[in-house]
């Protein structure tokens, strides 16, 4: 498991969640962003995780912002509303 961790990012105006050290370093490398606090554990995409655990998607409008689901239906929603389909970020066990 890794951190999912919260940022935020003065340059944009914006707050990032973000469970990868490569986004990480390259928010803070290249937009000056700092890490306010972990939020808490999740599964990496790129490695195993447990049954049951499921996607945790991102999209971006620039109206609306980012958005974090779980909701394959809402994340396809978005998308046909204009959003960018960031994708999968990490995986999550719903409650």
């Amino acid at each position: 498991m890794v951190p999912l961790q919260r940022l935020w990012v003065p340059s944009e105006n914006i707050h990032l969640f973000i469970a990868n050290d490569e986004d990480l370093n390259w928010w803070i490398k290249e937009k000056g962003a700092k890490v306010e606090f972990t939020v808490g554990y999740v599964y990496r995409r790129d490695g195993p995780c447990p049954d049951g655990a499921v996607p945790l998607h991102l999209v971006h409008e620039s109206k609306v912002g980012r958005v974090l689901t779980i909701s394959e239906g809402e994340r396809a929603s978005c998308v046909r509303l204009g959003a960018k389909d960031e994708g999968i970020q990490c995986y999550v066990a719903p409650p």
